[in-house]
């Protein structure tokens, strides 16, 4: 299982008939264990392989639902203030114009709508590279093949790394307040955490 699925669903505040939109399927659906309680459901991912595996695991008959393949960015589909929960595992830090997404999502969530979703810690670098190049900028934004991290669980194929400052000002320019940022490591519980692996950040439209 996708430990980063569970790590986000317990900064959701679900309730019943809430109307949910999860942006992204890699790695599985954070809504997924809330069908039940879940009102209506949209899923937006731009790979058809993915599609294929999130409608093999969905049944028409849980919860009222609709998949989108498109950009994750492209939301005009979707009604102003219509959301009450966005969520996102791995779309933000796969997306190509995350400023453009930040606009859309708060163009769609109603007022006071909950936005929660990962980014990868800048630190995740260290997975990637055991001995990263001396003149590496902790500041510097990268582009990361996720296979290289060995997460042990499906993801894009490529992630962005950036700091997470740059994260919380595009998120204002969008409209959004922070409720809460944690930094989580995704090791074993056996192992002891040396370093973050994720930002987990859960925001407002204001």
């Amino acid at each position: 299982m996708n430990p980063l699925l569970s790590q986000l669903d317990r900064q959701i505040g679900w309730f019943p008939g809430c109307r949910v939109l999860e942006l992204g399927g890699a790695g599985g659906l954070v809504s997924f264990k809330h069908l039940e309680e879940i009102g209506a459901l949209t899923v937006v991912e731009s790979s058809p392989e993915i599609i294929a595996k999130i409608s093999d695991s969905l049944s028409p008959e849980q919860t009222p639902f609709q998949i989108r393949q498109s950009d994750i960015a492209q939301l005009a589909f979707v009604g102003i203030e219509s959301i009450d929960i966005c969520v996102s595992a791995f779309g933000v830090a796969s997306s190509p114009d995350p400023e453009r997404l930040f606009r859309q999502v708060s163009r769609v969530l109603r007022l006071s709508g909950i936005f929660v979703f990962a980014v990868p810690h800048p630190l995740i670098g260290r997975r990637a590279f055991s001995d990263l190049p001396t003149d590496h900028s902790y500041f510097e934004t990268t582009l990361i093949e996720t296979r290289i991290l060995q997460l042990g669980f499906d993801s894009p194929p490529r992630i962005t790394v950036k700091v997470v400052s740059r994260v919380l000002g595009e998120l204002k320019k969008a409209g959004f307040a922070l409720d809460s940022l944690e930094e989580i490591s995704l090791a074993p519980d056996m192992q002891q955490p040396l370093m973050p692996d994720f930002y987990l950040l859960r925001c407002k439209k204001s």
